[in-house]
């Protein structure tokens, strides 16, 4: 029995009859590297802006899609610059989704760039809004991203929003320092996206 998750006729499904894309409606859609949403390891978000099967058939013999972002979608080849992609519909679910994958990422990104005292004090954050127990403090500035990713994954959409948007603020990393090692764990949360419990805490 599917759990919806791969299920080609659910919320997440591919996009597989090019001819529904209608740039007249602009209609928003996913472009993914593997042909199941939560594979993905890269996602854009854009619009539909031409959907011209009849043009350019010396270089698109099935034609092609051209997105806002300037990207052009051969529906014959299924390719973006020669690459294999896969698009995927834009809904209440997928977008969820979407906006986990981009606070993960993004929260990942600025992890590698910190520097090491500042990015344990983060995996600190990271791990005690989790509710995980158990671990020695001493060892979680050790844990690798691998190891962040799994209590990433723990935390609500608004939490990792919370967490991106505070590595973003000027000077942040004095919070780190100086505010992380002493955060109770985990801060009470209401879930509600802009209702920022964390950045009070600065």
């Amino acid at each position: 029995m599917s759990d919806g998750r791969f299920d080609q006729t659910g919320p997440f499904k591919r996009v597989t009859n090019f001819g529904e894309l209608n740039g007249r409606k602009k209609q928003r859609v996913l472009i993914g590297d593997q042909p199941h949403l939560l594979e993905c390891r890269s996602l854009e978000l854009t619009r539909v802006k031409h959907n011209w099967p009849s043009q350019w058939h010396s270089k698109y013999p099935g034609g092609y899609i051209i997105f806002d972002n300037g990207k052009r979608f051969a529906i014959f080849q299924q390719t973006i610059d020669e690459k294999p992609v896969f698009l995927f519909w834009f809904n209440e679910f997928t977008e969820v989704f979407y906006e986990r994958f981009k606070a993960e990422r993004s929260i990942l990104t600025h992890l590698k760039k910190l520097p090491e005292e500042h990015a344990g004090a983060l995996k600190h954050l990271v791990f005690e809004l989790s509710g995980e127990k158990g671990l020695p403090a001493d060892f979680i500035p050790f844990i690798p991203l691998s190891g962040v990713l799994k209590y990433l994954m723990r935390l609500s959409v608004a939490q990792l929003q919370d967490v991106d948007a505070l590595l973003s603020i000027p000077g942040s990393e004095l919070f780190w320092r100086n505010q992380v090692s002493v955060l109770p764990a985990p801060l009470p949360y209401n879930g509600a996206v802009g209702q920022n419990r964390l950045v009070g805490a600065l």
